[in-house]
């Protein structure tokens, strides 16, 4: 059952399917990023890297409600699809990471300021932890 006042968008397997090839995608954009970050530049390598890892993680976040639940959020509300990923995997760790990557979804994307490669590295840690359990849900 949904939180009340929360958006859903119903999944099937082929939704579950493409939601975690893009969160592989976008992690190994994220991945290539850094590693090529003194070509990019550092500063800016750092926000692209990032930008991907949130992607990544949200994505993984579908991909495992999708799987667990038949549904993953579709709320402007980005507290909704930590909850529900939440209920989807009952712990803690997994919802903690995306609440980690959506802290600085902001920053990364939309702002001028940049994001340090100390938190780009954090983000890309976090949002490999939900593609590692997403591929343990969704294989």
């Amino acid at each position: 059952m949904t939180p009340r006042g929360s958006a859903t968008t119903p999944m099937g397997r082929a939704d579950v399917s493409a939601r975690a090839a893009q969160a592989r995608s976008f992690l190994e954009a994220a991945r290539l990023t850094t590693e090529f970050a003194d070509e990019l530049g550092e500063t800016a390598s750092a926000n692209v890297a990032a930008s991907n890892a949130v992607l990544a993680g949200i994505a993984a976040a579908d991909a495992i409600c999708g799987m667990a639940l038949g549904e993953r959020s579709s709320s402007g509300n980005h507290s909704d699809a930590v909850a529900l990923l939440k209920r989807a995997h009952g712990g803690a760790a997994a919802s903690n990471q995306l609440k980690a990557l959506i802290a600085i979804k902001s920053t990364a994307a939309y702002e001028p300021r940049m994001v340090t490669p100390t938190k780009a590295a954090e983000a890309l840690r976090n949002a490999e932890r939900l593609v590692m359990l997403m591929d343990e849900i969704v294989r």
